[in-house]
């Protein structure tokens, strides 16, 4: 018999989800004494060698596993709270970081569109940290500087962003308004500058202060910095040595995030920086301008670079998410015309396809361009002809680190702490999703045949310990378990009608089975002033019509104030309704399912199920007032955009985006009067849906873990 899983409209997959939760250098350290870098062991600054992420490695670890300790080196712990990525020289891991109390480490990931910065008025240590390469163990910890942080931050940013720079003598440090500091390779201080207040606020709503990220280059002796702040934004180049100001040239931009990259062009060395107003190039020997830019993505935030004759720019904030690809010979005001996706020195571009966050990355001809929502892109890096367009390991989720490739393969890295392996190439080829266990925002650095990744807490060397070739949870999944199309006739053609719509929708919903998708939600209701944006991983299963149905709901959450995962699993055998919570081992067994909705909101989680035997649908069917506002794209998509006005005394409106291709939802925003009069909302997006093949029920029965606590008593 074919058993199904109900989903209701407030409700997806069975469940009335309201889910919120939110290098290559070679060199001689005399200083330290250190034996020569061997090649391809050194990744001296951002993104390694002139911020290309690519390293030539040939063995790079493909599978691994953090929590499992599977192919992990060595971890070490760092205190304090600080998203810039490692570097290395040798057998020397440079990183910095801001500690401060305790409660200041708490940051916010996912995809949502909080400006509000983090106001932290305590007092933080700044500093540089050396790890040795080989061990892990902590070589010297530096204190460049104390005090109150001089700007506040964005929610999923730290004090401590720019990334150092080293060329095996000196560590270069930059903590913006905090100062600019040089070292030796044994931790003694050099010298030391102080740029002022570096205020990189959001230019529309300068309150809005999210940190300064840009971070140093080392390049012929020289410390090159791209300084874009609110009021005197300049470039800078600083003598290695003693720290003298070579130059300095204003730059008429608004706050970016972005940091340069040094190429040589014609036998002139130029700093190319990105930018707004003011993309382009600059003299490293005198600062004058060479080539300048406007245009673009508002707020812009990847790193240049240079490949094949080109210099690569992506940014995407505001009006425009342009990719350029310019040529590196360019002179003068090369700004495109309102109409132009290319002139004499842009030799291609694209207007809509460029990264917020993340740098891309050129090889063997291929541009790969992947943005904040996990969808990676490869063109033709000359052409800018797509190759294809997929999602990073099949997986939904933020991302905030860069691409970085080496042994034939490409590392992306959510900030979920999966990090997606794919075949370098013109087709894209998943390899295998790896766990690191902790939140990730900076970009892994590459040496030798080692992955260095700094997580939220520490720092994890990757590297190949023995035979393992990976799991199928955590590599590709086996070809009998890949997920199905939906099993429903789909209608052909576009649809017009909402009712007509609404149908679809529902026999969808009555014939799936099993469902996991990740719901990334936010906003305000009548329980809860302010309930935190995050994003959560549900898997849905079914498998009767008795009263209750037997089902089982799976969710795992990282809480976005805390950062502190959270895992509960919520069902019914037919009898009774059990709620397991796995981080207290606890058990409640209790037939009154309102028990287990009173407990979910006292973890920031609401959640409320609703098992509609016959209409899924049945309410919105229902709902007299339907309108089909037309196509939207949710996440590359297409969907019919359909909004839901009910009225009465729980006068509401509901807006859906269903999936023309599946007809499953991919987004839904409520509006509703709360219980003050005032009107609130809700927002919910629902990314990697996964519709798995028919399963047997015994598979998926409620099993309570040993040793954990059970209680049937509600008032528990």
């Amino acid at each position: 018999m074919h058993v199904r899983l109900r989903l209701g409209l407030r409700a997806f997959c069975v469940l009335h989800a309201f889910v919120f939760i939110c290098g290559t250098l070679l060199s001689i350290d005399r200083v330290c004494g250190q034996e020569p870098a061997e090649a391809g062991r050194n990744w001296p600054q951002f993104r390694g060698v002139q911020a290309s992420g690519v390293a030539g490695a040939n063995h790079l670890p493909v599978h691994w596993d953090g929590p499992d300790d599977i192919n992990i080196r060595w971890r070490t712990s760092i205190p304090g709270l600080g998203y810039s990525s490692p570097v290395i020289w040798g057998n020397r891991v440079f990183i910095t970081t801001a500690v401060g109390p305790e409660d200041s480490v708490r940051i916010r990931i996912g995809l949502y569109g909080d400006i509000e910065p983090v106001d932290e008025d305590a007092v933080h240590q700044f500093r540089l940290i050396c790890i040795d390469r080989k061990t892990g163990k902590v070589l010297w910890n530096e204190l460049a500087h104390e005090g109150v942080p001089r700007v506040k931050r964005h929610p999923k940013s730290s004090h401590a962003n720019p990334t150092p720079a080293t060329d095996g003598k000196h560590v270069v440090a930059f903590f913006g308004s905090e100062g600019l500091y040089c070292y030796d390779m044994k931790g003694h201080p050099i010298w030391k500058k102080d740029l002022g207040v570096l205020d990189a606020a959001y230019f529309l709503v300068p309150t809005a202060q999210w940190g300064f990220a840009s971070s140093p280059v080392i390049h012929e002796g020289k410390v090159i910095v791209q300084c874009d702040v609110l009021e005197g934004s300049f470039v800078a180049a600083f003598d290695l040595k003693t720290g003298e100001e070579l130059w300095r040239r204003p730059r008429r931009d608004v706050p970016t995030w972005c940091t340069p990259t040094v190429v040589e062009v014609g036998g002139r060395q130029q700093v190319v920086v990105n930018g707004w107003h003011q993309r382009g190039a600059y003299d490293l020997e005198t600062g004058e301008e060479i080539w300048w830019m406007d245009g673009g993505g508002d707020i812009p935030v990847p790193t240049p670079v240079a490949a094949y004759g080109l210099l690569f720019f992506s940014s995407a904030h505001g009006r425009l998410r342009p990719l350029y690809a310019i040529r590196q010979d360019a002179s003068g005001d090369i700004s495109l015309g309102e109409e132009e996706t290319s002139n004499a020195h842009v030799a291609w571009s694209n207007p809509r396809r460029g990264a917020y966050l993340t740098t891309p990355l050129v090889h063997d001809g291929i541009f790969y361009v992947i943005n904040n929502n996990g969808t990676l892109t490869a063109y033709r890096a000359e052409t800018g002809e797509q190759l294809y367009r997929e999602r990073a390991g099949s997986q939904r989720g933020a991302y905030s680190a860069s691409l970085v490739a080496g042994g034939g393969h490409l590392y992306a890295t959510d900030e979920n702490g999966r990090i997606h392996v794919m075949a370098l190439g013109p087709e894209y080829r998943h390899v295998a999703t790896n766990r690191m266990g902790e939140i990730c925002i900076a970009t892994p650095a590459i040496s030798g045949e080692m992955l260095i990744v700094r997580t939220h807490r520490a720092v994890y060397a990757v590297e190949n310990q023995g035979e393992y070739t990976g799991s199928p949870a955590r590599t590709e999944m086996p070809k009998e378990t890949r997920p199905k199309p939906v099993p429903v006739d789909l209608p052909k053609g576009e649809l017009t009608d909402p009712t007509e719509i609404l149908k679809v929708v529902d026999r969808v919903m009555k014939a799936v089975h099993t469902v996991r998708y990740e719901v990334t939600g936010e906003g305000r209701d009548a329980y809860r002033p302010y309930m935190p944006p995050g994003t959560a991983v549900i898997t849905a299963m079914g498998f009767s019509q008795g009263t209750p149905e037997k089902f089982i709901v799976d969710l795992n959450y990282d809480d976005p104030r805390s950062g502190a995962p959270l895992h509960i699993t919520a069902g019914s055998d037919g009898d009774r309704y059990y709620l397991i919570d796995h981080q207290s081992r606890s058990v409640h067994a209790d037939f009154d399912f309102s028990i287990i909705g009173r407990y979910m909101q006292t973890i920031y989680v609401r959640i409320m199920m609703e098992f509609h035997l016959e209409e899924p649908f049945e309410q919105e069917l229902a709902c007299e007032k339907k309108t089909l506002l037309g196509t939207k794209i949710v996440e590359g998509e297409p969907c019919y955009e359909i909004q839901l006005v009910f009225t009465g005394e729980r006068a509401s409106e509901s807006t859906w985006c269903f999936s023309k291709n599946d007809f499953l939802p991919r987004s839904r925003v409520d509006m509703f009067v709360l219980g003050n009069g005032q009107k609130g909302g809700m927002t919910r997006t629902f990314r990697h849906i996964f519709v798995e093949p028919e399963l047997e029920p015994e598979a998926f029965g409620i099993r309570i873990p040993e040793g954990y606590s059970r209680t049937d008593d509600p008032a528990r």
